[in-house]
């Protein structure tokens, strides 16, 4: 599968495809005025913006200027692509009461496709990290009457693990924090993972949204989201091997990126937001400004018992990207940050274009819209992190 063509209205989203696709013509601007000249594809992909969606937001939905779903379905029915396959959070399903789904739904049907939906979480493919998302494939209807059918793709991990599955096999164990770092910690079955560096555990706090909270190293992340000033808000704590905090070892929460405050009411950030044990997946990367009154914080490591943001590169690890993901050489820290949280993980990308391409092999040409920097576009081509790769 090639791709053509890929938009995005953020201009540090396209010039990141730009710099990572160089054969692909990229565009930066509203889908909506490129629509009149969008060419033939055999596929259309894309994950309009989600934040009118989001259960972490306002919930704007159709009334947020950002909801990009009519200009999703405007070019479906201008290009009439045998497939798309549309990506979104899973809060799309209830915003408006279920009134925008129900919109969603019946005019994608209107286009002339047969579609099946699914909500995945990508820890179960293999990521590092508890993310749930909303896939949406449509098929058209004469390619589906053609004998071409959805085959969406099978778990190949759990948490928590080991966990038999309906074959009687067991799945492989979630990738971690502490597997995806390469930090030292205690693992579910009691093991440690021996890391390099200084035998040492961590602990993560996923800060804000909903599924915030204590984390450790050796589970997976929480979901990873696109808050302002970066994903770092999620923190790592050094902890003394001989004194480890006692909790059960779970996969992480989401990991977000809004500003830390330095105190409110006399209180400090950690007494605000305690932190716990660090071996789990990370949680998701958010893109939130700061609160009033707040101020970011950069803090690392310098001694025992202190706490440091988590790193583009860390963050990025964390959402499977290739290590080789390539940035211009002109786009700020925050940019990095809230491209990886709005990102789709390749891993699991990767997994739903195998599905894809199995179905139909006829797929050649394929068009990326809100393509979002193309962390998902790396997935599709082939280009991930792997635990064991």
């Amino acid at each position: 599968m090639r791709t053509i063509l890929a938009i995005d209205f953020d201009a540090n989203a396209a010039a990141t495809y730009r710099c990572n696709f160089p054969d692909t013509i990229v565009e930066w601007g509203k889908v909506a005025s490129f629509i009149p000249s969008i060419p033939s594809s055999d596929l259309i992909i894309g994950g309009p913006p989600c934040q009118s969606h989001s259960l972490a937001g306002k919930r704007l939905a159709s009334s947020d200027e950002r909801d990009g779903g009519a200009e999703f379905i405007a070019a479906v029915n201008k290009v009439k692509s045998r497939h798309f396959l549309m990506e979104n959070v899973g809060g799309l399903l209830s915003s408006e009461g279920g009134k925008y789904w129900q919109w969603l739904y019946g005019a994608l049907v209107a286009a002339g496709y047969v579609i099946q939906y699914r909500v995945l979480d990508a820890v179960a493919y293999g990521v590092p990290q508890f993310r749930e998302r909303l896939w949406v494939w449509g098929i058209r209807r004469d390619v589906y009457e053609s004998g071409v059918r959805h085959s969406w793709p099978f778990p190949t991990h759990s948490w928590p693990w080991p966990q038999p599955c309906m074959f009687g096999a067991e799945l492989e164990r979630a990738v971690t924090v502490g597997m995806a770092l390469n930090i030292p910690h205690r693992q579910c079955d009691g093991t440690w993972f021996e890391g390099n560096g200084n035998h040492q555990e961590i602990s993560l706090q996923g800060h804000g949204g909903f599924d915030g909270g204590k984390f450790d190293a050796g589970t997976p992340s929480p979901t990873l989201r696109n808050c302002l000033p970066g994903c770092g808000d999620m923190k790592i704590k050094v902890i003394d091997p001989k004194h480890p905090f006692q909790q059960k070892q779970q996969p992480a929460n989401t990991i977000t990126s809004i500003g830390s405050e330095l105190s409110v009411d006399g209180r400090t950030w950690e007494e605000m937001h305690p932190i716990a044990d660090g071996s789990e997946p990370a949680p998701t990367i958010k893109a939130r400004s700061p609160r009033d009154g707040g101020r970011c914080v950069e803090q690392v490591v310098r001694d025992r018992g202190s706490v440091r943001r988590l790193t583009v590169e860390e963050c990025m690890r964390l959402m499977s990207a290739a290590d080789d993901f390539k940035w211009p050489a002109k786009i700020s820290k925050t940019a990095k940050y809230k491209i990886c949280g709005n990102g789709q993980a390749p891993l699991q990308v990767w997994r739903l274009r195998q599905c894809i391409e199995r179905a139909d092999p006829k797929i050649q040409t394929v068009i990326d819209l809100f393509c979002g920097g193309g962390l998902g576009a790396s997935g599709w081509h082939g280009r991930f992190w792997s635990f064991g790769k």
